[in-house]
Parts: structure tokens; sequence; C-alpha cells
């Protein structure tokens, strides 16, 4: 049975395009996980990446007509939930009878309310593979545009679905069990890569000093509980890491088909288990695999043997989830972490070789300007070589999401929850201010802002227009250094 699977243009439009920055777009790698098990599964795969393809509504329809699927899959993030419901609406507009299935982040979270929207049928929640294989062996089963058994639909782990009330004739949704995460990530095939249009897509990473850069994951889970995050609930809380030689087998390809120089690992917790991270190393310098790499850790997994061992390997930065510069902050949000060990963990960097960059987060909603201050202090001297200032903002079904609700702190809904608050010292408005100031304070380090500038160059992630603008910005902070203070 021939599938569609789409993944959605961003929005230009509404209160959440604000949000999505225009980015260089880069694979997405969860859909490409779902083609690759479809695909090898016996199904007939057809991609569209209208990120990259920019398609508009109508060149879409022209497309989907053309393709003529019996089965749509749509990924779908919090911030693309608009964009996903214009792509379902089209697909239904060719043919009523195409199954339309949503996965991704935001049906994970909210299944119930995802499916609420006429047009999409079916909810993939976690994980993909395993689901969408057993969902579409009974799309195949039944053939065409026919109804699926709802006693067959409730058999299947991880899925949600619609199935009109015999009384009411509205449809009701049913939420079915969770699927138990995959326990063996080699197992997975990797991304169906092949599906992608590959040679459109950005190889430049700021942080990493060579071309071109292809993006991989070589984990799963999170056994951390912060309360702003809600990987868990998507991956769920144990960690599951491939094998050294399944990432040492990828890593080749990458190398041999694409040319790849450098390596993205796009997972939250790359360092959570040192044996296989050593593991990892040992099989990139055993395949003699010339790439750099960046990957993000949490501060606490981090000692100087494994840094010592990374660098050897070509690891060339390591992004922190930092959060904070108080205590009490990193207590209040469950990160479990001290501020001791963040700054061990950049002295094992240093002493490694390996540059670190800082992840911060402000406007939380117990926080005050002085409070958001000394997180900037922190940044500024713990001796990381990049910082990213975040405005918090409460995702769908996270513990903080609660919070700011129960305590009426919500100011405004962006997008499809996408909460963003408001206490008596700031709103969204307010920290788009103290964000700006925060980057500035940061980089008004000469020293700091011209090595980000000459790793940028040597990346090929600057044009000219951006390098001159970023010398201003280094002439500007050295004749007139930024505030030390975000009151105004």
């Amino acid at each position: 049975m021939k599938t569609l699977l789409v993944n959605p243009h961003q929005p230009t439009k509404g209160s959440i395009a604000h949000f999505v920055k225009p980015y260089p777009p880069v694979i997405p790698l969860g859909l490409a996980y779902v083609a690759a098990a479809l695909e090898k599964s016996g199904n007939e795969v057809v991609v569209l990446d209208n990120v990259i393809e920019k398609l508009d509504l109508q060149q879409l329809r022209s497309f989907v007509s053309q393709q003529n699927p019996k089965v749509v899959g749509i990924t779908v993030g919090t911030f693309y939930y608009d964009s996903a419901k214009e792509v379902a609406d089209v697909v239904k507009s060719v043919d009523p009878a195409i199954k339309v299935v949503v996965g991704g982040p935001h049906p994970s979270l909210w299944p119930e309310r995802t499916l609420g929207f006429e047009s999409f049928d079916y909810a993939v929640r976690g994980e993909g593979e395993e689901t969408s294989i057993e969902l579409w062996n009974l799309f195949n089963k039944v053939g065409g545009g026919a109804e699926v058994n709802a006693d067959e639909l409730a058999k299947i782990k991880g899925i949600a679905f619609k199935k009109s009330d015999a009384a009411t004739g509205q449809p009701r949704i049913f939420v079915n069990e969770a699927r138990p995460p995959i326990r063996d990530l080699d197992s997975l095939p990797w991304p169906a890569r092949h599906l992608f249009p590959m040679n459109k897509y950005d190889k430049h990473v700021a942080q990493i000093p060579v071309t071109p850069v292809e993006s991989v994951s070589t984990s799963r889970g999170c056994p951390f509980n912060c309360r702003f995050c809600t990987t868990h609930m998507v991956f769920g809380r144990g960690f599951r890491g491939r094998s050294g030689k399944s990432v040492g087998d990828e890593l080749e390809f990458l190398a041999s088909e694409y040319g790849a120089r450098g390596v993205c690992f796009r997972e939250d917790e790359f360092t959570i288990n040192k044996q296989r991270v050593l593991d990892i190393c040992a099989e990139i310098k055993k395949r003699k695999l010339d790439l750099q790499w960046l990957c993000e850790s949490r501060v606490d997994t981090i000692d100087e043997e494994m840094t010592r061992a990374m660098r050897g390997a070509g690891c060339c930065t390591i992004w922190f989830g930092m959060e904070s510069g108080r205590q009490d902050t990193l207590d209040f949000i469950n990160k479990r972490i001290t501020l001791e060990q963040s700054k061990k963990a950049v002295q094992a960097c240093k002493k490694a070789g390996i540059r670190c960059g800082g992840s911060f987060i402000l406007g939380l909603p117990n926080e005050n300007f002085e409070m958001m201050q000394e997180t900037v202090d922190f940044a500024k001297n713990v001796g990381i070589d990049f910082a990213w200032f975040n405005i918090f903002k409460a995702f769908p079904a996270s513990a903080f999401y609660e919070y700011v609700e129960k305590h009426g702190m919500i100011d405004k809904i962006v997008g499809e929850g996408l909460a963003l608050i408001k206490t008596p010292l700031f709103d969204y408005e307010k920290m788009l201010k103290i964000q700006a100031k925060a980057q500035r304070q940061f980089y008004s380090s000469p020293k700091r802002l011209l090595d980000a500038l000459v790793l940028h160059v040597k990346s090929g992630d600057l044009t000219l227009q951006q390098i001159t603008g970023g010398v201003k910005f280094f002439v500007n902070s050295s004749l007139h250094p930024a505030s030390d203070e975000f009151i105004d």
C-alpha cells in the first residue's frame, strides 16, 4: 500500500509563526526512521519534506493527487500543529478515503486533543517504528479506503483512533495502552536517507569547523524528570543506547556515501552511559574515521577519562544543559545537578581541548531580575565558549504546564498549547528584551565573540553580511559595554 510521509511546512501565519525561526533545515530523523521501518516491512514509501520543498497548498494538492497514496503520515510537533492541519485538509480534499495518521511529539503528549481535528484519523504515540508497522499491516489487510475494524484497532498498543458513536453519530476518540519502548535500538534500520533530498539540507553546524555535517541519533529515553521537559513522555524514562559497533557502522556509511566530515549527534543525553561512549570512540578510532563531532550532555555524566577519549575520537564541542546559575533554581526545576558539577564538566572539557557551550533558561515562574542576572553572570564566568539563553515557555503536558496553569500564570496560548507566562515582573515581550541583553552580555567579551566568529567562518556557517554584523557588534560592545542589569 503506497504511503506518503510528510514533514509539514514551516508555519507562516498565526501566533506560532513567531516561534519557529527559519533555521537552516536538517533531515527529520524521526520521520526518516519511520520511513525506513515501513519500507523494510514491504510498504511503498514516498517522503515529502515540505520544510525543504516549500510547496504551497495548491502545489501540495497536485503532489498528493499525483502520488495517489492510500495512507498519509504526518509528523506533528507543537510548533507545527497548524501546518499539519493544513496538510491533512489538503489530503482529504484530494480523497476523503485516504487514511491520515499523525505521529511525533504533539500526538504523543495530547492524543485526544490532537485527534479532535476532523482530518486526523489516527495517532501514533511515542516511538513510531513498531507501532506504525503493526498499524500499516492492518491497513494492508483491509485494503484501500475500507474502514478498519475498531476491535482490531483496539489491539494495537501505542495508537489512538476515532470511531463514530452509534447513538450520536459523533466520533469518539479511543486511546490505547502505551507501547513499551524498543529495547534493542540496533535492530532498527538506519534512517531512510535515500528517500529525502539529502543534497538540499544545510550541512553546516556553527560549532563544528568542517563541512558537510550529517545528523545521527544513537540513543533514546531519559531517566530524569526536569519539570520543563516532555522527552520522557515520547521516548520513556529508561535510557537505551545503540552499541558502539552499530554507531560506527552508520558513521562509516555516512563518510563513504555522503562524504561526511562532521557529525551532529541529535539527542539529549549522549554521555549518560560512560562505557558506551568509550566504545563509540574506540570504533571511530579503529575505523580511522576523520570526523569532527558535537554532542549534548548533562554535566553530571562527564569526567576527564571520557573527555580525553571523546577528543581523541574527534569530538570538538559539547553542549551542556546548565539551565541556571542558582542552585535553588536548579532544585526548583528538578534538574538534579549542582553548580559545582557544571564547573567540573567545563574543566574536564578544557583539559581535553573540547569547546563547550551552555544552554540556560530565563524567565522561570519563580524568577526575578536579580536571579536571571545571576544566571548570566554564571555563564560568563564558568568558562564556556558559547551560551544560549532560552525564554521559558510551558510545553503541553509538562509538569510546568500544570504548575503555571494552577497558579494562574498563563498569559496566552500560542499554537496548540504552548503557554507563555506573565508574572508581576515580566511577560514574554519583556523577556525578549532580557534575552537579547543576556546574549549581548555574554558575547561582549572580545575574545569570546571573536572565537565564536572564527569558528562560524571555519564551519562555513556565516555569510559576509553576518560576519560584518558580528564585527560591528564587537566594536559596539567594546565602546559601549552591555549593562550589568536587566532592569531598564
